[in-house]
């Protein structure tokens, strides 16, 4: 009998290419360029892959069997971006360790990144993200967890994964910056409830199932055996409190980062992660949730989406019927990122492009092509309906979620005194366009302040004064959790807001 191995199993052997549905061949990301002994192209490829790609090689990885021998040509692996979007100074007051360096760390589902200081002078030393490895298992955490449920190995396979995303972390810094690794003394990892279970090698199965109680909510000092990062022996490596399965520490350290948990005033931290997690209140309580936005602000799931990353677009005008585009960096064109998706729709929707059900209209205008938009015909970037549909899908779970909060507290948009936006992806949004599109009710508009990372700025607060690991017990004390999947409301706003 001929033995048959998937590509994409082989290639997860290697590391280093993401597979965001997790095997089903649906989201058409992982192209490679394979020749040799193989299966015949599936109907998914063939809707996935244009005749020419095909006949070039261009095979879906999930799709293909490998048969005998076989020659790959993996897409370039992505590089470790270097960032100056930290405080160039810590405050230190009580600091977790008075000597040595200290690591704060944001566990995202879709990028990872840490920041190291001296902790006697609180000087940044350096600051660092990579891709999270184990997008190779899915691009969220219920593929993930799902992953763990269906495969013996699954949590140690992931565990390994992101702990080798954050030595490389700590081995850029420490080659970068002339530093040995064991003299890296404290640290504080912020991150959702699964991301820390998966970098503890502990089984995330039970946040999946009801009634949906994971092993440990965190917030407490980690095992350095356990975690098998390289830092000193010595080394306090802090996990941030966690509020509930769905509300992590990432959350936690958001809200502590804003400040909106000693304000008399009623404010809103909307966090654009892939779970998308939101929390809604002032000093007294706070209600919270995660609604599940997917991956497609951090330009996942988009045919040629791609992170925040130099070379991505990120600010879209059409024009004469032409597009104008600006890219990060202002690099070559390399795909476009969550922030140049949402201004393209925006634009297009003021022109007529789209409908409010998000059909692309494509009489009249020119750069369309069948059912794409040609972004940069030279580099083959472009928008096609089915992007339109997955922007329609994070959006309306967005909007979806801020109204059930509000519904739940009884306020309208106009009683909200302030609206803090963290994520990378939030730090360069329009807030034009996020109104235009229905991202955001229009009352928000000059309430918004942006935060960049704030789960990694609490961190770094926490990192900086000891007394701060109180302030975050005390928010998970006043946090109050509701599950959208059991809200009749939400389900009714979902489906009113998947229209533009």
């Amino acid at each position: 009998m001929m033995h048959r191995s998937n590509l994409m199993e082989l290639i997860r052997r290697e590391g280093g290419m993401s597979f965001p549905c997790n095997g089903k061949g649906t989201c058409g990301k992982c192209k490679v360029r394979v020749t040799g002994e193989l299966s015949a192209p599936t109907k998914r490829e063939k809707h996935c892959l244009s005749g020419r790609e095909l006949k070039n090689g261009v095979r879906l990885a999930c799709q293909t069997e490998v048969l005998g021998n076989y020659e790959l040509t993996l897409p370039g692996r992505e590089r470790i971006e270097v960032h100056t979007l930290l405080p160039q100074k810590l405050k230190l007051k009580e600091p977790l360790s008075a000597k040595g360096i200290g690591m704060a760390a944001d566990i995202g589902t879709t990028t990872l990144t840490a920041a190291f200081y001296r902790m006697k002078t609180g000087e940044k030393l350096y600051e660092v993200s990579r891709p999270n490895s184990q997008r190779a298992f899915g691009s969220d955490v219920i593929s993930r967890i799902s992953h763990c449920m269906e495969q013996a190995d699954g949590v140690p396979v992931l565990q390994k994964a992101i702990r080798e995303d954050v030595n490389a972390m700590i081995g850029a810094f420490c080659e970068t910056c002339r530093r040995r690794p064991e003299k890296i003394t404290a640290g504080v990892f912020a991150g959702n409830t699964t991301m820390l279970h998966l970098l503890c090698g502990i089984d995330p199965s039970p946040i999946a199932v009801y009634p949906y109680k994971p092993t440990t909510l965190f917030g407490d000092f980690a095992d350095i055996d356990n975690l098998g990062i390289h830092v000193s022996p010595d080394a306090k490596i802090y996990l941030t409190d966690c509020i509930s399965a769905f509300v992590g520490g990432d959350i936690a350290a958001g809200i502590l980062s804003s400040g909106m948990y000693k304000s008399a005033k009623t404010c809103m931290l909307i966090d654009f992660g892939t779970n998308g997690e939101m929390a809604i209140g002032s000093k007294d309580e706070l209600l919270c949730c995660a609604t599940a936005a997917g991956p497609a602000f951090e330009g996942a799931n988009i045919a040629c989406g791609c992170a925040a990353v130099p070379g991505a677009v990120n600010r879209v005008k059409l024009r004469s019927g032409r597009v104008l585009f600006d890219t990060i960096g202002g690099k070559k064109p390399s795909g476009i990122c969550g922030s140049g998706l949402m201004s393209l729709i925006a634009a297009m929707l003021e022109l007529g492009m789209i409908d409010e059900t998000g059909r692309l209209e494509t009489e009249g205008f020119i750069q369309i092509e069948g059912d794409r938009l040609l972004i940069d015909r030279k580099n083959n970037i472009y928008l096609s309906a089915q992007d339109i549909r997955q922007l329609q899908l994070a959006k309306a779970a967005i909007a979806a979620g801020i109204d059930t909060l509000l519904y739940e507290k009884k306020l309208m948009p106009e009683e909200i005194d302030k609206v803090y936006i963290a994520g990378s992806f939030g730090a360069s949004i329009s807030k034009k366009a996020a109104c235009r599109i229905g991202l955001f009710p229009p009352q928000f508009r000059d309430k918004i302040e942006f935060l960049g990372n704030a789960s990694l700025n609490g961190a770094l607060m926490l990192l900086g004064d000891r007394r701060k690991l109180l302030r975050l017990k005390g928010i998970k004390a006043v946090a109050r959790d509701m599950n959208l999947a059991e809200s009749d409301y939400f389900s009714g706003r979902y489906l009113d807001h998947m229209s533009f």
